[in-house]
């Protein structure tokens, strides 16, 4: 961007379903922000990411994120109490309880602390399937809704998947593409199969 900020392109639905691209940045204090181009407008995501530029580092707060949220989902509760509220219940409310206990447990749910009050930031978007920069591009393996998810894709590998696996074979490749391409086609990389001569 020419700002010394971390920015990516993210791909997705708003609402209503239609696809749509926005920009986003990884701001200091591990603030994300989303660029809305066709408003002008900005919408900023407090700790959405560790914000640390040392890998290593950023991993390690990653594996504790992961293994806070383990734990906090294998103590959520006494269970003796839980089964006691669940005899009361009917059976279809008591199973609609314990499915609703089983997907708060999975990888792809919503990160609790982001949908609380105070870290809750309403947007126009839907859903998030790939973000990408110059140098990758990541395909989301955590919960779709771009408000409930962190932004280390770098380092996550558990909810980010880099979908260009030798990053250095694609690069090179697409340098010989681009020596190979001659001048008359105005410096564009075709992509896909040929339809028309």
């Amino acid at each position: 961007l020419g700002v010394a900020k971390k920015a990516y392109v993210c791909k997705g639905t708003v609402q209503g379903g239609a696809e749509h691209a926005w920009v986003m940045t990884k701001e200091n204090h591990g603030k994300v922000t989303f660029w809305e181009t066709t408003a002008g407008t900005r919408f900023h995501l407090s700790k959405r990411w560790t914000g640390l530029m040392d890998s290593n580092a950023s991993k390690g707060q990653i594996l504790k994120r992961w293994t806070e949220r383990k734990k906090k989902n294998k103590n959520a509760g006494d269970w003796k109490s839980q089964a006691e509220s669940r005899q009361q219940m009917d059976r279809t409310t008591r199973i609609q309880a314990e499915n609703m206990a089983t997907l708060m447990h999975i990888e792809i749910s919503p990160w609790q602390e982001t949908y609380e009050e105070e870290a809750f930031v309403a947007l126009p978007y839907e859903s998030i399937e790939v973000v990408f920069n110059d140098q990758m591009l990541w395909g989301n393996k955590g919960n779709h809704h771009p408000g409930c998810i962190y932004y280390d894709m770098e380092d996550d590998e558990t909810a980010w998947e880099p979908l260009i696996k030798n990053n250095d074979a694609a690069r090179k490749n697409m340098r010989q593409a681009r020596e190979r391409m001659p001048a008359a086609t105005g410096g564009y990389i075709p992509v896909g199969l040929a339809v028309s001569q």
